[in-house]
């Protein structure tokens, strides 16, 4: 639903806060970032971690470092569990790929490059595996999925290289705090006129096309 009510609301000139993913497909994506460029509107994207203090002093360190030769997730969710409050029918459908997916590319993009090319598979129930290639040269890894059993829920994100190994801090259990970060931000760059940001509408659909180049390979196609 967001990506049709985003691509109206963009057309009418509104600024747009959007969650994550914005969009299910390339085409969705684009015609949005087309939408937003087009009206001149500023937009932000709320990739959680992202605007944690914790997570951009972690990026500011990483970047600034050299020689990282790599990068590793693992993030094994229990939102569908029975009872779980996020166990919800679009992640029933969608998996992790979609659901915790945006969230681990976002902060291997911003740590190690770009990504070019990618290779997916698939385990049991919605257990997704990601290789990224990066820009850079370097490869980064991840395993995640919501069908994790109570108590095995556990979120890692770590680079390895020369500057040795670099644990990423965990994701808010308070995401109210950074939700206001990002509604700041999206009001600073209203005020100034400004419509670029780090997690904007264009790094959105940045995040899109590798998710759906990743749910395109055949593990994903349905048999």
């Amino acid at each position: 639903m967001q990506s049709r009510i985003a691509l109206r609301a963009a057309r009418l000139g509104r600024h747009l806060l959007l969650e994550k993913p914005i969009a299910l497909t390339d085409e969705d994506a684009d015609a949005l970032v087309e939408a937003a460029d087009a009206a001149g509107v500023a937009s932000v994207v709320f990739f959680t971690s992202r605007f944690q203090a914790d997570v951009r002093d972690w990026l500011a360190e990483v970047t600034a470092a050299s020689g990282w030769l790599g990068g590793r997730a693992l993030w094994p969710g229990t939102a569908l569990e029975e009872g779980n409050p996020f166990n919800t029918p679009w992640r029933r459908l969608k998996g992790a790929l979609w659901d915790l997916g945006p969230h681990v590319v976002s902060l291997f993009w911003a740590s190690l490059g770009p990504v070019v090319s990618l290779t997916a598979d698939r385990g049991r129930a919605d257990v997704t595996h990601l290789i990224l290639h990066h820009a850079s040269g370097v490869t980064s890894t991840a395993t995640m999925t919501l069908s994790a059993p109570e108590g095995a829920g556990e979120f890692e994100l770590s680079l390895w290289g020369a500057p040795g190994l670099s644990m990423a801090p965990t994701e808010t259990d308070e995401p109210v705090t950074a939700l206001r970060v990002a509604l700041a931000e999206l009001a600073a760059n209203v005020a100034s006129g400004r419509v670029d940001h780090p997690c904007d509408v264009r790094f959105g659909r940045d995040i899109t096309r590798v998710l759906a180049a990743a749910e395109r390979q055949p593990p994903y196609r349905p048999g």
